[in-house]
């Protein structure tokens, strides 16, 4: 099922102490647009977006990974956003509680 925006995978661990997942992001198989956006965002300092799916096909194939990871729409996003503005109604030294 490999797609043009597929960066990777994930498997779940197995790790009796906590939930946790193992995997991998494969950039050979990126086209030459997703791999400019990747390119850019890592220059630039910025976060790349993703989407994780749970793999649908994983009980045709024990050993498949259980999430597929992928190019979000929009690609890269600033790695510090502008800061929300605080609700009209709310004092900010108010405890948020």
């Amino acid at each position: 099922m490999p797609q043009n925006d597929e960066l990777g995978c994930l498997w779940n661990a197995d790790d009796e102490r906590a939930y946790a997942m193992s995997g991998k992001l494969n950039f050979s198989k990126l086209d030459a647009e997703t791999r400019e956006t990747l390119l850019h965002a890592l220059r630039a300092g910025e976060n790349l977006k993703i989407v994780v799916f749970e793999n649908s096909y994983r009980d045709q194939n024990p050993k498949a990974p259980n999430f597929n990871i992928l190019k979000a729409r929009g690609g890269a996003v600033p790695s510090s956003p502008a800061p929300a503005a605080p609700p009209p109604d709310r004092d900010d030294d108010e405890p948020p509680f």
